[in-house]
């Protein structure tokens, strides 16, 4: 149709990206979250059930996610409409959970698709 471009494939030409695109500086910011010294994330609550409860010490928080000292991460999205109170003694996490990948050594990003 006229006026519309259709794309051909081969490095892009918008806009200077494709394959002239500028490489960005990966910047740590586990110290400004608070983050820094925690216990490496190990375990990720996977979903609330009715019953179920997440149990911990909250030692710090990055965007939606709350970290806790056993390595537990929950994300806060799931807590909507869920009850939030004290846990008994002796009451631990029955949640069901995830395990994390433990962190690789720094390297390439794989591809993102």
């Amino acid at each position: 149709m006229p006026g519309r471009r259709r794309w051909r494939g081969g490095p892009s030409r918008w806009n200077g990206w494709g394959a002239r695109s500028p490489r960005c500086a990966v910047t740590d910011h586990a110290g400004p979250f608070g983050l820094a010294g925690l216990p490496v994330p190990a375990r990720v609550v996977r979903e609330l059930v009715p019953g179920a409860g997440v149990v911990g010490v909250l030692v710090g928080a990055a965007g939606p996610d709350l970290h806790f000292a056993d390595g537990l991460v929950v994300d806060t999205r799931l807590l909507a409409g869920w009850e939030l109170g004290a846990a008994p003694a002796g009451a631990v996490t029955d949640a069901p959970l995830a395990a994390i990948a433990p962190p690789g050594e720094a390297g390439g990003q794989e591809g993102l698709f």
